[in-house]
C-alpha cells in the first residue's frame, strides 16, 4: 500500500515526480520530519530509501540515507540525486506529515 492509503493512515504530505533541492530537504529535516525517495534504475527497476538528516562538510552537501536494499549510508546530495549506487535517480519524492 502506498503512503496515506492504508485506512487510518495518513503520513503522506505530498507527492511529486522529481527531487527536493537540498535546501528543501533541510527545511523538512529540521522540522523532524523524513523526506522518501524512489530511486529508479530504469525499466521498471527501483525502490524506496529514506532520507533521515543532512550535514554540510567543505561547502559539499550530505544526505543520510537509510536504504532497506543497500546499507545505510552518508551520500552527497548529488550523487542520491542523480547517481545512487551508480546509475540509479531519485525519480519521485513523498513528503511526510506528522
Amino acid at each position: 500500500m502506498a503512503l496515506g492509503t492504508s485506512p487510518g493512515v495518513d503520513h503522506l504530505n505530498d507527492a511529486f515526480e522529481g527531487t527536493m533541492t537540498f535546501q528543501d530537504v533541510r527545511r523538512q529535516i529540521d522540522n523532524n520530519l523524513p523526506v522518501c525517495a524512489y530511486i529508479s534504475w530504469g525499466e521498471g527497476d527501483g525502490h524506496f530509501i529514506l532520507i533521515s538528516g543532512y550535514h554540510v562538510l567543505n561547502e559539499v552537501e550530505y544526505l543520510y540515507v537509510k536504504d532497506p536494499l543497500y546499507r545505510d549510508g552518508v551520500h552527497s546530495y548529488e550523487t542520491v540525486a542523480k547517481h545512487y549506487r551508480s546509475d540509479g535517480k531519485w525519480e519521485y519524492t513523498y513528503k511526510l506529515k506528522v
